[in-house]
């Protein structure tokens, strides 16, 4: 996006965000004194869109650079009667150029002065504060009898921007400026007893029904033998909802209801599971197969299912009602009726078994299960090179799928009425397949990443792929095709050229992709894609819908947008241009993280969803990507649990009663303990003070995962002596690991169910801990060093001693790597997990050991009076100096055939240095760099090089290099000179550092 253009926000933004209401009936004032505290509820049906009136900008466009401290005058209807709840939706109020330090949202009311109504949480990314400022603001408390009788409110946005400008775009009908108010009706007054309801019994139902009635009376107690009824004992369907039902019933109270009948003695409580009869196709709940209605009165609990699947949800959700009796003989649940159906017909969730992960079936399993009884009914597998093809038995890492595997783990997800899907990618992507010597033949212009159009051998192949994945995963509807990011290596070969001279670039690309769908098709399934993106040029970019016009239209693009962005227009777009559907593609922010980006996530998913339902989107797809550098799967099931409820419902409550719910339902943990618990994982680098910035630079997880996995010799040189304030910035990221640690520890013995999530967030947590430990310990066991005496016999014992210390940093560490690891191969044995990262924090542990090992040894001989001089701090990892960036690299300056890159080297930074330390850094892009060799060069004639094969991009290898020169650095022109290769394509991003060590200047 042009850097003079303001950071977009949506069109209609959703009124139907969510209204907040008090957690007890009571008057209007009670409810605005409260609304903060309290849960935020589904209440659209009683809330009216105000649109804004003039003075409020009206037209097209925006308002241009506002600089920080202006205001800008709009002006909202206020109903007369007695407002439950008045929110406005400023998602027209956004950054400039998104690339500030830091917003901050006011308003005032009634002069640019006038009194202070809102003032928002300070942001320091401007994609955040536009989604901040896309949410509700809750004013109901500021609506005076006074607006009220006048029948308006006038609000004077202003902005504390730095860095930056912001701007408001106009009231239009497509991007429309408005409030919401609730007036306190009947109607509303029942919803908010329902939901009172729920928090004062302590009830966490996840996903939260629409419709929530709670009866007169005391709760219905159920004995331990009361019995299930069903209408035909033989129906698997309904088999299947009275076992789960049993079974959740089991875990929740330990009553071990009997097995189900037919009928039962007159007088007796029961529970009835039937499908909805004739009649009863009225309700709209019992139209759609997901639908229930769920009765408990004084003579039992009856579920009504639309289809075996809404009698499955029923059954789920009566058996998340149930709770122990204070005698402990059988089990009680409120007298009420739930009438529920989903708001998206797929509700995904994807597994990235791509990067490493094997499948473990009993763990699968535990995820299918965990998932279905929070009503997702898709499973899809994200795979490359992860499935052992009968006709392709060269394909498939060890221990990833099998056709036994996908068939067992196929017929236990229908009991649960779940497909799983599986996806493969058909265009570019493919690496990992097409990297197999007897795959070259397929291969676009002889580069291992896409499938070659043009190639009839592709086209047999993909043929019986399809064929086999269709054999494995016989319920599946869908086959996921992949799409995306195949834009560089496209469209190179010489017949695929031949194509795009004769129809342009969007004729290859329809012609592929029409092609896959008519083998998906073949094969019985609809096809689902990702759509294109950003290409390296404007013709290679957002193909799909540059030309849509040529693509078939009965596949479906799953839009994937992640970083929870303010709106979400292009689904209006693909909507336009004609597919059948769109789904909705947010995710986890797990990728190549320790731990999730979780304030992402949940903006992400709530927006998104949001967007997608009031739009009739068929599909809400939450996907998760690349469990490995310490992801696990197991880290984000606090954000696939919030998809659940977003994709059944995504109005959604507030973030607060989510946690509750989530913590009382996955753990079995008390309101206190579950919104203590939830909070830490939302956000675990979060200080305990709001002023104190000091966390900011751990927030997304990015640095932290990058410092665990950078190799301990590398620790000083590439992140102390790089990074502003390191020492500091560690110190506080071990004081909350330390509180997270503690914490976690702390409440695992109060939670009744899943010890296995706990488990992986006290890894997690341990990593993170020995992450900042490792510059915290390093840096100052380099100082140590750096200061040891001169070799003498009057120092030796101090010296000797001073290399203990130092060896007891290293062991230290060394231990820490070591039992991460080990709790690591846990979840690589029972789960799945990529076992290369074992094996790093192995290694690690290794090289540290060794370090500690080399130091004791050298102590030994300083105070035996046998060492005759001590390594170079460099030698050790124990480098002291200074390192400064001097370069870039980008797709302009790289190429795959080859490029040298120069970077000018001041003279005064390096005067007198006797070693010079090269680091070549990959940031971002599809491809990495080769590095065949770098040098020194003065005055044009080269001084000193470091010739050896290194690697900047994934797996960077190599990428360090070390220039000595003959003689002290003196003056003149000089540079760092790099030959280098791109491989794949040229879209690569890196920068170039120097390390100067403290000891080699002169």
């Amino acid at each position: 996006m042009s850097h003079q253009k303001p950071r977009p926000s949506g069109p209609m933004l959703l009124w139907i965000f969510a209204l907040l209401f008090l957690a007890g009936a009571g008057s209007p004032r009670a409810i605005a004194q409260r609304s903060d505290r309290d849960v935020l509820l589904r209440f659209a049906e009683f809330a009216k869109r105000l649109d804004a009136l003039p003075p409020t900008p009206m037209g097209k466009g925006h308002l241009g650079h506002i600089a920080p401290g202006r205001s800008v005058h709009l002006r909202f209807p206020v109903p007369r009667g007695p407002v439950a709840g008045y929110w406005l939706h400023l998602g027209n109020v956004v950054a400039y150029s998104g690339r500030g330090a830091e917003y901050q949202l006011i308003l005032h009311r009634d002069a640019p002065d006038g009194p202070v109504v809102y003032t928002g949480p300070v942001i320091v990314d401007g994609d955040a504060w536009n989604a901040q400022n896309s949410r509700p603001i809750d004013l109901t408390s500021t609506v005076a009898a006074t607006d009220r009788k006048r029948g308006l409110l006038d609000i004077f946005v202003s902005a504390k921007v730095r860095g930056d400008d912001w701007t408001v775009y106009r009231h239009n009908p497509g991007r429309p400026i408005f409030a919401s108010a609730a007036v306190l009706t009947p109607e509303l007054q029942a919803r908010i007893a329902a939901e009172n309801g729920l928090r004062r019994r302590g009830i966490a139902l996840l996903p939260i029904p629409r419709k929530i009635a709670f009866g007169q009376g005391p709760a219905v107690r159920f004995p331990a033998e009361t019995p299930i009824l069903l209408a035909d004992l033989a129906a698997p369907e309904l088999r299947n909802a009275a076992d789960e039902l049993r079974t959740v019933v089991f875990e929740h109270t330990g009553v071990k209801l009997p097995e189900p009948k037919t009928a039962a003695t007159a007088g007796t409580p029961t529970i009835v599971l039937r499908l909805a009869g004739k009649g009863e196709t009225s309700s709209r709940e019992l139209k759609e197969p997901e639908g229930y209605v769920l009765h408990v009165r004084a003579d039992g609990a009856e579920v009504v299912g639309g289809g075996p699947a809404g009698v499955f949800y029923g059954a789920v959700t009566l058996a998340q009602l149930v709770r122990p009796t204070a005698s402990g003989a059988g089990f009680q649940a409120p007298v009420c009726e739930i009438r529920d159906r989903p708001a998206f017909k797929w509700r995904i969730i994807q597994y990235d078994i791509a990067r490493g992960q094997t499948v473990n079936v009993p763990y699968v399993k535990r995820l299918i299960r965990a998932l279905a009884r929070c009503k997702i009914n898709t499973l899809l597998f994200y795979m490359e090179d992860d499935f052992k093809f009968r006709k392709y038995p060269f394909l498939g890492r060890p221990g990833t799928f099998t056709h036994a595997k996908a068939r067992e783990l196929s017929e236990y997800a229908h009991r649960f009425h779940m497909q799983l899907v599986p996806q493969f990618e058909s265009l570019g992507h493919a690496a990992a397949v097409l990297r197999h010597p007897q795959m070259a033949p397929l291969r676009e212009n002889g580069a291992a990443w896409d499938f070659c159009t043009m190639e009839e051998g592709t086209w047999r192949f993909l043929d019986d792929v399809y064929g086999e994945l269709v054999e494995a995963f016989p319920y599946s509807e869908f086959i996921h095709v992949g799409g995306d990011e195949f834009e560089t290596a496209f469209g190179k070969c010489p017949k695929c050229r031949q194509v795009v001279a004769k129809g342009g670039l969007g004729e290859l690309y329809a012609l592929h992709m029409n092609r896959l769908n008519q083998l998906v098709e073949k094969h019985g399934r609809t096809t689902l894609f990702w759509p294109s993106h950003n290409g390296p040029t404007p013709a290679l970019s957002r193909m799909t819908l540059q030309y849509a016009d040529k693509l078939d239209k009965n596949m479906i693009p799953t839009e994937w947008i992640y970083h929870g962005p303010a709106a979400y227009p292009t689904v209006a777009e693909y909507q336009a241009a004609g597919f059948k559907d769109v789904f909705c593609s947010p995710a986890v922010v797990d990728y190549s993280r320790v731990w999730p980006d979780y304030p992402t996530t949940f903006r992400g998913i709530s927006g998104f969803f949001r967007w997608g339902a009031k739009r009739g989107c068929g599909g809400a797809y939450c996907t998760t990507w690349e469990f490995m550098h310490g992801a696990l799967i197991e880290n984000s099931m606090y954000g696939l649990l919030y998809a659940a409820e977003c994709s059944w419902a995504p109005a959604g409550t507030s973030r607060d009663d989510f946690d509750r719910r989530f913590g009382a339902w996955w753990f079995g943990l008390g309101p206190k303990d579950a919104t203590a618990l939830a909070k830490l994982f939302y956000q675990p680098v979060k200080t305990a003070d709001a002023k104190d910035r000091r966390a900011d630079f751990w927030r997304g997880g990015r640095g932290a995962t990058h410092l665990l996995w950078l190799a301990p010799d590398l620790v000083l040189t590439d992140w102390v002596l790089r990074t502003p304030q390191a020492v500091e910035r560690a110190q506080v990221l071990a004081d909350l690991m330390d509180a997270a640690v503690d914490q976690v520890k702390k409440t695992g013995p109060r939670a009744r169910r899943h010890p296995l999530t706990l488990r992986a967030a006290d890894l997690a947590f341990s990593m993170l801990r020995y992450a900042a430990h490792k510059p915290l310990r390093l840096n100052r066991a380099a100082e140590s060093y750096s200061k040891l005496p001169k070799l003498d016999a009057d120092n030796r014992t101090r010296i000797s001693a001073a290399l203990r210390q130092i060896a007891g940093a290293f062991s230290a560490l060394s231990g820490e790597a070591e039992e991460c690891a080990r709790r690591y191969r846990y979840f690589v044995e029972h789960c799945g997990a990529y076992p290369g990262d074992a094996d790093a924090l192995d290694g690690q542990a290794s090289a540290l050991s060794k370090t500690a090992t080399r130091l004791g040894a050298l102590a030994d001989k300083a105070a035996a009076g046998t060492l005759r001089a001590l390594p170079s701090p460099g030698a050790m990892g124990l480098l002291t100096g200074r390192a400064v960036r001097i370069g870039e690299w980008s797709p302009k300056t790289v190429s795959e055939k080859g490029a040298v890159l120069r970077f000018p080297l001041p003279a005064d930074l390096v005067r007198g240095v006797r070693e010079i330390r090269v680091s070549w850094e990959y940031l971002r892009g599809g491809h990495g760099l080769a590095i065949r060799t770098c040098r020194l060069v003065r005055d044009g004639k080269t001084v000193a090089d470091d010739r050896h094969a290194g690697w900047a991009g994934a797996g960077t290898h190599g990428n360090l290099y070390t220039l000595t020169p003959a003689n002290p650095v003196a003056g003149g022109k000089l540079e760092i000179v790099g030959e280098v290769r791109s491989h794949g394509g040229n879209n690569s991003f890196g920068e170039v550092w120097v390390v100067i060590p403290k000891s080699t200047v002169r």
